[in-house]
């Protein structure tokens, strides 16, 4: 099958009509994360699948029936008037077998109105084959044995796959039964259990000959009988044990394909958690910090009265208050002066002083105090006296006397001044902690936007709205991985003390056989016994050679990967476990086991073996017939490394489609855009070309003005991309 376009209309972000044309060899799609890659490779599983990639499903796959219109662009669903209708399709044209093919699916929803949709239960699924000129379809029988022909079940996984979370999904290096599983799905290997159930029924069939033998024999009767009832009951419990073990084993897998489903996933849904963990601490920070900001505007307004702020710089008034005072004072003073000696009296004391009853005291004395000379009734001396008196003074009393106001101004202007010494400072404080409160709150928003949008890109990017189901569902898998692996520790030791029983027996039985009954039965019961052992075997030495085949591919991959980056990368041996399964492992020159294998390693190990899976079935030439479609298999994977894979991919598959975000470099003439790096690509055009390939690399690009996060104005631009 060779993939030459895929036509998308309306589906997911791919609002219109958008074409992408592919050619043999490596065609490479470059797009930056939420620019649409994943929803690429979900529109190859939507027409082979009927659904697209899911984490909550078991399957791993969201179906049509279950998506709706969600399947549809945002944007066209905005666009789409009410009584109007709109559809998502997508269309897949092939040649198979030198002969022309159409996929097509259809999605179609009705507006009701503004709020309400009529949505179709299933999508419709058309396939057309090109007669001379035209395409004509075919019935639905000929379609479903054409896509199972194109694409069968057993191989899609290894073909198709989605990141590291479809790599985990196919080889889980911690399962024992992960590349047993691939054995048996890829090979001839299910003949051998034929073999082995033939020879076991040629086996029970003897053994049910030779104990009828036994029990109508006359010596030794009731100990035979005896025997062959405990071994029945030994063979029944292992019966019991066994179907145990094999239920559990099945669940074990069930468990692991289970983690094996989320585990790519995993990895976003710690980020997303731990991202909007993150959140919710900057939204508490800055409702704190807004709290704070409230409160220090309203302490703010107190201070400028409670700490006298408002007097701050009002000095300079003190001062010129103290200087008219002072000149207020002397000019009261004159006057007082001039006339006493207008009226011939002597120099006037200030007013006031001396107070009204030390003047009484010495008018009563005839006596002045002041000067100490005597002061005669009605003399001149007794009567300057009595003009100091308030109340006897009329030309004094005519003009308003404020000194003591003043003076009482004076004294509280002074105090107030020494209240705002350190005003400014104050202030200044103030202020400092006011635009750090102000710059904080401002900053937070911006991080918490940046963080809301990384949340969502991320979201986008991954397709996981609930983060929380996939770390409850892996915490869960895990429990249930560790419950059934010890079931089954538990069943095989059973199982195993239960044949050392049955051995027992067995031996027993035959002793009492050579005595009793016709030697014939007894040797046909050993050659049976012998041919069931030589089955299994068998068996086990075929499926050992395919063990040897597919590691020494793997090895051949998983070299061409490494070694062109020159760091150390080892050699992947199949070690063998206690259940026949096989682990993947890495060991070095001196066959040491290496262990804390990097994420580089571990993926491009993985990898590898994939691609070993493909080419080692020479016999289904998978390599040909099948095309290579992955979403971001080499984001672990630096430059060299990356580039490295890719020509070992173009080298392996005789058509390979992958979506990637290297080779793109920011585009200095458009802002938040990317362009190819064509240096970068230019150097794997050659290398690809030195093998004899080919490469063919377009470019999803977003239209300016647009943003990947706001989904009801999202369009993709696809554009060729001329390397050479």
């Amino acid at each position: 099958m060779r993939i030459e376009s895929i036509q998308l209309k309306n589906f997911l972000c791919y609002y219109g009509e958008n074409t992408l044309n592919f050619s043999d060899g490596l065609n490479l799609v470059l797009g930056a994360n939420g620019y649409g890659k994943s929803k690429l490779y979900d529109a190859f599983q939507w027409v082979f699948k009927d659904g697209i990639t899911s984490d909550r499903e078991a399957s791993g796959i969201k179906h049509t029936s279950l998506l709706k219109k969600a399947l549809i662009s945002d944007r066209a669903l905005r666009e789409t008037e009410v009584g109007s209708s709109v559809n998502c399709e997508v269309q897949i044209q092939l040649t198979h077998k030198d002969e022309q093919y159409q996929l097509k699916r259809k999605y179609n929803i009705n507006r009701i109105d503004q709020d309400n949709w009529l949505e179709a239960t299933n999508s419709s699924f058309e396939v057309l084959k090109k007669d001379v000129i035209h395409f004509k379809p075919l019935t639905d029988q000929q379609s479903a044995d054409l896509v199972e022909r194109l694409l069968p079940a057993d191989v899609l996984p290894y073909v198709w796959f989605q990141g590291e979370r479809g790599v985990n999904s196919i080889i889980d290096t911690n399962s024992k039964e992960a590349l047993k599983r691939v054995i048996e799905r890829l090979s001839n290997i299910e003949k051998w259990e034929d073999f082995i159930e033939i020879s076991t029924k040629c086996y029970n069939t003897a053994k049910k000959e030779f104990d009828q033998a036994l029990k109508s024999s006359g010596n030794n009767k009731k100990e035979a009988e005896a025997a062959i009832q405990d071994q029945a009951k030994i063979i029944e419990k292992l019966g019991r044990l066994r179907t145990e073990l094999n239920t559990t084993q099945t669940n074990l897998e069930l468990a692991h394909d289970r983690s094996n489903n989320v585990l790519g996933k995993h990895k976003s849904a710690e980020k997303i958690k731990d991202l909007k963990t993150e959140l919710r601490i900057l939204q508490l920070k800055l409702k704190e910090t807004t709290l704070e900001l409230d409160a220090f505007h309203f302490q703010f307004t107190k201070n400028l009265f409670n700490k006298n702020w408002l007097l701050m710089d009002t000095k300079y008034l003190v001062d010129e208050f103290e200087a008219k005072y002072s000149k207020y004072a002397d000019n009261v003073g004159l006057r007082k002066a001039q006339l006493a000696l207008g009226s011939n009296e002597q120099t006037r004391l200030p007013r006031g002083v001396p107070e009204k009853m030390h003047v009484q005291s010495m008018l009563d004395k005839q006596h002045c105090l002041v000067c100490n000379r005597p002061a005669p009734f009605e003399s001149d001396a007794y009567n300057a006296i009595k003009s100091l008196m308030p109340n006897l003074n009329s030309s004094i009393n005519m003009m308003p006397d404020i000194t003591s106001d003043l003076r009482r101004l004076w004294g509280a202007s002074n105090s107030l001044a020494d209240f705002t010494l350190n005003s400014e400072s104050e202030i200044r404080e103030a202020i400092d902690r006011r635009d750090y409160l102000i710059t904080t709150q401002r900053e937070l928003k911006r991080e918490i936007e940046r963080k809301d949008s990384e949340i969502k890109t991320e979201i986008q990017n991954s397709g996981i709205e609930h983060p929380e189901d996939i770390i409850n569902t892996v915490q869960g898998a895990t429990q249930d991985i560790e419950t059934y692996s010890a079931s089954i520790g538990r069943l095989k030791r059973d199982i195993e003390m239960s044949e050392k029983s049955l051995k027992h027996f067995e031996t027993t039985l035959k002793k009492l056989g050579k005595t009793d009954i016709d030697p014939k039965l007894g040797q046909k019961l050993e050659l049976m016994e012998d041919l069931k052992e030589l089955t299994i075997r068998l068996k086990e030495t075929q499926y050992q050679k395919l063990v040897d085949l597919l590691e020494s591919k793997a090895n051949e991959h998983y070299s061409r990967i490494n070694k062109p980056t020159g760091a150390f990368y080892g050699t992947i041996k199949f070690q063998k476990t206690t259940g026949g399964g096989f682990i993947p492992e890495i060991f070095d020159d001196n066959n040491l086991r290496i262990d804390n294998l990097n994420t580089s390693q571990t993926s491009s190990m993985k990898l590898a073996i994939i691609m070993a899976i493909v080419t080692a079935n020479h016999n289904r030439g998978y390599a040909d017939k099948y095309p290579l479609i992955s979403d971001a298999p080499i984001s672990d994977f630096d430059e060299k490394k990356s580039k490295s894979f890719l020509v070992e991919a173009a080298r392996t598959f005789g058509q390979s489609i992958i979506m990637v975000m290297d080779y793109l470099i920011d585009d200095e003439r458009r802002i938040e855009r990317y362009a190819p790096d064509m240096a970068r690509l230019l150097d794997l055009a050659q290398a690809i070309l030195a093998n004899g390939n080919n490469l063919t690399v377009q470019q999803l690009d977003l239209p300016e003005g647009l943003s990947a996060t706001n989904r009801s104005e999202i369009k993709i631009d696809i554009r060729k991309v001329h390397v050479i």
